[in-house]
């Protein structure tokens, strides 16, 4: 006798805590709120440990208000570099190198002093509940990075560990965390022609469908009505429907079938690659004909999310 809805809920639901603890930081970043934090533990000059947090997308760790100086203070930092310099020497205005306004501070009682006329750049240190010193520039500390999640996309890119979805010389392995939809999701920083992407996988063994969506989101992430391609796999007909959402109507569909050679099914392996050709998505389903569908939204580089439904295991490269 098969399980019930009911029970399949339940399943569902204690299956989700394991799901939850998928990351979208890269192993040795610590994540809080909307951004991967980096502790570095070598001892780099101020200007050498930004340079180094700009190559993997960030800068030097900006602190906007109370929460966050708490969160990294029990993070029981030594002494380290953060994003904060003076705007000119002995200048009384701090500035926080990726732009983040000014409007909070935890500095030490008596700091920032400007001692002998050589400390313009800020630390925050250990002892002291974590708040804030100012320190000449040329001595070398440990550093925190910080970079939005939006922009940590790859790992194990072939030409660094920094890897934009514009740059076609780049091929890399997208982060995917599971979603608040119950899917999977994985930033992208917009896509162009030439771009790739191979979804490999394995569905839930009681999936009845597969559903991919490439989508355009706002800055906070919500939806703006634009999809750029819905993806609709039905195991059951054997059959695939693909669509897209301008200012939040759907356009026509493009329906077809499945390959019969390496079938589609519930807890079965799944490949999909997604090429951005010119004019139109060039898609094939496990080695099968390849399948175009025209570009509805016209601005490849404003698509920002992938969503995949319906999978237990999920694997993407950006190639």
């Amino acid at each position: 006798m098969a399980p019930s809805f009911a029970a399949w809920l339940m399943i569902a639901l204690a299956l989700r805590p394991t799901c939850i603890a998928v990351s979208v930081c890269p192993t040795g970043w610590q994540e809080y709120g909307n951004h991967c934090y980096f502790f570095g533990t070598n001892n780099l000059d101020w200007d050498k440990a930004e340079d180094y947090c700009v190559s993997k997308g960030g800068h030097l760790a900006s602190i906007r208000d109370q929460q966050e100086q708490e969160w990294l203070a029990q993070r029981k930092p030594p002494r380290n570099w953060i994003g904060l310099r003076r705007a000119a020497p002995g200048s009384t205005v701090w500035q926080w190198t990726d732009g983040t306004p000014f409007s909070f501070s935890a500095w030490e009682p008596t700091q920032p002093d400007y001692y002998l006329g050589q400390e313009s750049c800020g630390e925050i240190r250990q002892y002291d509940a974590g708040r804030w010193n100012d320190y000449p520039c040329d001595h070398n500390l440990h550093y925190i990075c910080k970079v939005p999640r939006d922009k940590v996309m790859c790992a194990n890119a072939t030409n660094g560990a920094s890897c934009s979805s514009r740059d076609v010389a780049c091929q890399c392995q997208l982060y995917m965390k599971y979603s608040d939809t119950g899917g999977f999701q994985g930033g992208l920083g917009g896509l162009s022609v030439g771009r790739t992407l191979v979804i490999k996988g394995q569905s839930i063994p009681q999936a009845t469908r597969l559903v991919i969506n490439l989508d355009v989101r706002d800055s906070s992430g919500k939806e703006t009505g634009n999809n750029a391609l819905h993806l609709n796999i039905n195991f059951g007909g054997k059959s695939f429907t693909m669509n897209a959402k301008l200012s939040g109507k759907w356009g026509e569909k493009l329906t077809g079938s499945l390959p019969q050679q390496n079938p589609f099914g519930p807890g079965l392996p799944f490949e999909i690659v997604i090429k951005c050709g010119s004019g139109a998505f060039q898609l094939t389903f496990n080695g099968g004909p390849q399948q175009d569908f025209a570009y509805q939204v016209q601005d490849l580089q404003a698509i920002n999310l992938l969503l995949v439904w319906q999978v237990e295991q999920i694997h993407v490269q950006l190639k």
